[in-house]
């Protein structure tokens, strides 16, 4: 039931976060998106603050099943706003024709290529050893069963992820910047609340009020970035510039010690939401600017799937490298006093879930456990800060366009999709009858 409960809550929110973004970019010029995008980005903020707070609290007064009904007034309340005030191009679709139409293959080869990735590197070294038979058959039938679902889209009728959205040099260099900055980002926000906690010894509470820096930044960031796109239609040297300062938040929180540091701990987070929040909706305009107007969902859809597996996957080596770290300074722990199997727990995993309780430790193994998870911490930071380096890089593959300012709403459906194939079959064969007409001019 925990297992079902979770896989659906996460299907419905990952898909409204696409169909929210894919909504905007239906109804709005392209110069206009970035303010939406930013008041977008904004509420998500706000609530990304909140949620901590809200949830701390229930867990510690009350119940965390509360964590779940508070959420269904304004689920609801949500959906009536939409049913209310939401008005698209529908072309009405019959239901079992648009099923049909579903690329059913190509997204059980992406799915199950991503659970068996994402299981192989969260069982490697925790429950089974890297070099174990279960391990590294589910890395590797992760990546070959992505390799069949890119083979498998170009004979798809309807593919989930057209290939064609990599066509060119600047759109594979901006999916991955997202990828770069999706895993850089993420990481920081996962493990920060852990930092408080463990190593400075704060509440669930308190750790979501740490986080108000970060939040607070991150909404501010993400509105003059909209405002900006609006009135200027730049949108490369956001993207340039907010990898660069993300690299540098990311090289500063390698600081980050056993001791509060009131400075470090607020500066370091307004340095970080600069540079994430500012490209979390950036890169989307960036995205949807470069692909033909037919393709911006389908684009959304790819941008969208790429973060969130940034995201799993950043938080899994994240786990892998405090793990590896902690397992060197394994003599230092057992020399403070720490218990082995204690010792065996953390390095295996229980420091990063929780489930070290370290409110028992004495003074010497509190500072000894502190030193080493803080150490442990850093390292993972410079391998954030050198990933982040290379996005920063990669950002200059990308050429920048000029945002329009009127707007043509796409058609969609199965007949908008038939015909928007036969276009590209059409573009196909003229290609080639374009190449084998001047091979025979060449040959006479």
């Amino acid at each position: 039931m925990l297992i079902a409960g979770r896989a659906i809550q996460g299907t419905a929110a990952g898909g409204l976060i696409t169909l929210v973004e894919i909504s905007v970019g239906d109804m709005f010029s392209q110069r206009e998106r970035g303010l939406f995008y930013g008041i977008y980005g904004a509420v998500w903020a706000v609530a990304t603050a909140i949620g901590p707070l809200i949830g701390g609290a229930f867990t510690e007064r009350v119940t965390w099943r509360w964590c779940f009904w508070f959420n269904l007034p304004f689920d609801g309340l949500s959906l009536i706003i939409t049913t209310i005030f939401l008005h698209i191009q529908n072309p009405r679709t019959p239901l079992i024709q648009g099923f049909l139409a579903i690329d059913w293959i190509g997204s059980f080869l992406v799915v199950g290529g991503t659970l068996m990735f994402l299981l192989g590197l969260d069982f490697g070294g925790v429950m089974f050893p890297w070099g174990s038979a279960t391990t590294v058959c589910l890395l590797v039938f992760g990546i070959v069963a992505y390799g069949l679902f890119g083979v498998y889209e170009h004979y798809a009728r309807y593919p989930t992820i057209p290939r064609r959205i990599f066509g060119s040099v600047s759109l594979v260099s901006t999916f991955a910047v997202i990828f770069i900055h999706g895993a850089g980002f993420v990481g920081p926000i996962y493990f920060l609340p852990l930092y408080f906690q463990d190593v400075l010894g704060t509440t669930p509470i308190l750790s979501g009020v740490w986080l108000l820096p970060l939040a607070v930044s991150f909404t501010v960031s993400g509105v003059i970035m909209g405002i900006f796109i609006k009135r200027t239609g730049h949108y490369l040297w956001i993207i340039r510039g907010s990898m660069a300062i993300l690299t540098l938040s990311l090289g500063l929180f390698i600081t980050y010690g056993p001791q509060i540091d009131w400075p470090r701990i607020i500066i370091f987070q307004i340095i970080l939401a600069a540079g994430g929040g500012a490209n979390m909706q950036t890169l989307l305009i960036c995205v949807q600017a470069l692909v033909a107007p037919e393709d911006i969902a389908a684009a959304t859809g790819a941008l969208n799937f790429i973060r969130n597996l940034a995201y799993a996957v950043s938080i899994v080596l994240g786990q892998v490298i405090i793990q590896g770290i902690l397992a060197t300074h394994k003599n230092e722990l057992l020399a403070s006093g720490i218990p082995s199997e204690t010792v065996s727990r953390l390095i295996n995993g229980a420091a990063i879930s929780g489930a070290a309780d370290v409110k028992l430790f004495t003074p010497t193994q509190k500072d000894a456990y502190d030193r080493t998870f803080s150490d442990s911490l850093s390292k993972m930071y410079i391998f954030y800060t050198a990933l982040c380096g290379a996005g920063f890089l990669i950002t200059f593959g990308i050429r920048n366009k000029e945002l329009m300012t009127s707007h043509e709403q796409t058609q969609t459906g199965l007949e908008a999709e038939e015909a928007k194939r036969q276009k590209n079959l059409r573009a196909k064969a003229d290609a080639g009858g374009v190449g084998l007409n001047g091979r025979r001019a060449e040959e006479a």
